[in-house]
Order: structure tokens, then sequence, then C-alpha cells
């Protein structure tokens, strides 16, 4: 797939699925609703289905997303762990919610590699530095989506773009309010091997109340 070659040729990047561990007192509900941060979805159960197309094998799966905890570390922060499965394998990514940012890591320390990230409220326009030096996301619009999982209407375009040495990086997420990324593109331009993506689509959803 498009991430794990990204990996390989950077051993840095915005993939998709890895792992870790962590401290903290566990609860089973994510931040409050005074939260900036609420709008992302951080229920213990909580689970997504998603179908993988990856376009240099032209192959397509399955992938599965389900949080399976939620650790309060202190007032300011709190981390969730999400396990990625399909077919091959079972790999554990770390989000962590601090202030109005949460953010996508590769271990369970903050001091990870950062995959993604998210500044709340979300609003067209809105930007931050994501991790390496080259590396930014910004809001590019508020539109609607319509995938396998159904039709949503306040769906917030969030566009990644980063460099590193001859390839630059695209890493578009449609985002939902309330229920999390329900379209993403990511696009590898490699210089020295051409255009490489993987495009992945809601097949179902799950939000525990």
């Amino acid at each position: 797939m498009i991430e794990m070659k990204a990996m390989r040729s950077a051993t840095v990047l915005l993939g998709i699925v890895l792992l870790a561990i962590a401290c903290g007192t566990e609860k089973s509900v994510g931040p409050s609703q005074s939260d900036p941060t609420a709008d992302y979805p951080s229920a213990v159960g909580s689970e997504w289905i998603y179908e993988r197309y990856d376009s240099s094998s032209g192959t397509t799966d399955t992938l599965a997303v389900r949080l399976t905890s939620f650790l309060q570390i202190n007032d300011g922060l709190a981390r969730a762990e999400l396990q990625y499965l399909n077919s091959a394998c079972i790999v554990s990514r770390y989000l962590y919610f601090r202030g109005d940012t949460v953010s996508l890591h590769v271990g369970a320390s903050t001091r990870s590699q950062v995959f993604q990230s998210y500044v709340f409220p979300l609003e067209p326009g809105n930007a931050w530095q994501v991790y390496f030096p080259h590396d930014s996301a910004r809001v590019v619009a508020r539109d609607m989506a319509t995938v396998p999982a159904g039709t949503f209407r306040k769906v917030y375009v969030i566009r990644r773009m980063y460099t590193f040495f001859d390839s630059i990086y695209f890493d578009t997420i449609w985002f939902v309010p309330g229920v999390g990324i329900v379209q993403r593109h990511v696009i590898d331009d490699q210089y020295s091997q051409g255009i490489q993506g993987s495009f992945w689509r809601l097949l179902s959803y799950r939000i525990p109340e």
C-alpha cells in the first residue's frame, strides 16, 4: 500500500497504521462537550470501516479502525488508542487531546512522530504546522460528501502537504464533526518513481453514546 511505501522511502511519514503504550487513569468517555476537541469522536468502542484502494498495486482492501481505550493523563492531556486492522495485521496509533488540538502519533509518547493533526474549531482558511519543518495542514473548504456510509452535509476538507527529500506528500481528509474521517486521499509524488496514491471511503461506522 502507498503509505507503507512512503514510510519505507522516508521512515518518517504520514502512513496509516502502527504502535505503542502509555499511562494514566482509564476512562470510557472522551473530552467533555465544553472541550474544543469534542468534535473528534473519542468514545471507547467507536469503530470505522473503510474501503481502501492502492493505486500502485491496483488492489482494494477493507480496513477497520477501532478506538479501544481513553486515558485521562492529567487535566490538560488525554490519550486514546486506535487499532487498525486488515487481513494482514493489527497495529496501533495514539490520539492525543491537548487544548484545541488532536494529534495522531505513531507511538504512545507525545514526542513520537505525528501523522495527522487537527486544530479546533475547524474553519475554512485555518492552518497549522503538523510535524516537520515544511509540513502544514489547512482547512481548504466546508463541503458535503457522499460515501457508502451515507451523505454528510457538514464536512471539513483538510489538506496536509509536506516535502521530504525527493518527494511531495499530500494527505486530504474529509472530516465530519462527531463522526470522524469519511474520506481520505493520500498522494505520494516521488520524482524518481512517479505518483502513487491511496484512497479511503467510509463503509460504516459506530459511535457509542
